[in-house]
């Protein structure tokens, strides 16, 4: 692989080139989170690739929260800064929209349409857990181009055919990775990857599918787990491999919209008669860790789950999935 640099001046030049051909969404850093903006000519000076994820997943741009099924229209995007997280969470929605006996026009077209320019992680907040998923706090795959923080820029990787000719068409922006650089990024990737796993040492569940699925009966998802759950979907919608979507009509008949779903709403799983398989609360939560860790795992050969801890964040009533795990590991 090619590793190049470009430092903190040409890095806005190389942004401002893209802005010609392509709208351009990078982070924005609000009282400590990360939050997805669009960057203009005026603004680009500003893009930050943040510290670590952005509030929201990168889902967003690829199967959006509410979308008229209409004619396909082609919006060239450049999404800068996603995290390893976001990424592995790609594989899932890619094999779910895209394979099959039917591909999704929609989430097609926006993903073959998107220049993917990820980043390192420089730093984790306390609900991340990524390498207890076995994945690293710095990309390996799904982008385009990636940026790995050093002092004086970024060292710059490509896995991509677009990434490189980018690169092969600003000469004077990059130039060949020297080996400190090299030694730089790889030492910053190995003490945040040792931050994250120290912050996480208490939890000792090791494989999140053997301990779902041996303890699929517990009393504990009941009695304990969900017990405290208020049912405000919440960790369903900053989740970044959900897919449940509803179809429906405009007030014309003549356009179809489609909109998030969740699974732990109590009328997802209810049928003509009002029957639920699903009538319980346990049950609907139970059936959200069945998918992250079971059925996704086994059906498309990665968790759901890739350690981002959006859904510990965003919950009201303080439910974490790290201490649920470690829950049902004590009660085997």
């Amino acid at each position: 692989m090619n590793q190049f640099f470009i430092n903190n001046h040409n890095i806005h030049r190389f942004m401002l080139k893209l802005l010609s051909s392509r709208a351009i969404y990078a982070l924005r850093e609000e009282t400590g989170n990360f939050y997805w903006d669009r960057y203009t000519t005026e603004t680009v000076g500003l893009i930050n690739i943040g510290k670590y994820r952005s509030i929201t997943s990168i889902k967003q741009f690829f199967f959006p929260v509410q979308e008229f099924l209409s004619d396909i229209k082609s919006h060239p995007l450049a999404i800068v800064g996603p995290k390893s997280c976001d990424l592995h969470l790609l594989n899932t929605s890619d094999k779910i929209f895209l394979e099959g006996m039917f591909a999704d026009d929609f989430y097609k077209h926006k993903r073959s349409d998107a220049l993917i320019i990820s980043s390192d992680c420089t730093d984790c907040k306390l609900s991340c857990f990524c390498t207890k998923m076995d994945i690293t706090p710095y990309p390996q795959k799904n982008y385009d181009i990636n940026l790995s923080p050093i002092k004086e820029g970024y060292v710059v990787d490509c896995v991509s055919n677009i990434g490189e000719e980018l690169i092969r068409q600003s000469p004077n922006l990059f130039q060949k990775a020297i080996e400190q650089q090299l030694h730089e990024k790889e030492k910053n990737r190995k003490d945040l990857t040792e931050k994250v796993k120290k912050q996480n040492e208490k939890f000792k569940w090791e494989e999140p599918l053997m301990t779902v699925e041996k303890n699929m009966v517990s009393k504990l998802w009941k009695d304990e787990i969900a017990k405290s759950c208020v049912e405000c979907d919440g960790c369903r919608y900053v989740c970044g491999s959900c897919y449940c979507f509803l179809l429906g009509e405009t007030k014309d008949f003549y356009s179809k919209i489609r909109t998030w779903d969740s699974c732990q709403s109590a009328g997802y799983g209810r049928v003509a008669g009002g029957a639920n398989p699903r009538k319980e609360k346990f049950q609907r939560l139970q059936n959200l860790y069945n998918c992250k860790m079971i059925y996704r795992k086994k059906n498309f050969g990665n968790y759901a789950c890739s350690g981002c801890g959006r859904c510990i964040e965003v919950c009201p009533a303080k439910i974490d999935i790290r201490e649920s795990l470690q829950r049902i590991t004590n009660d085997e």
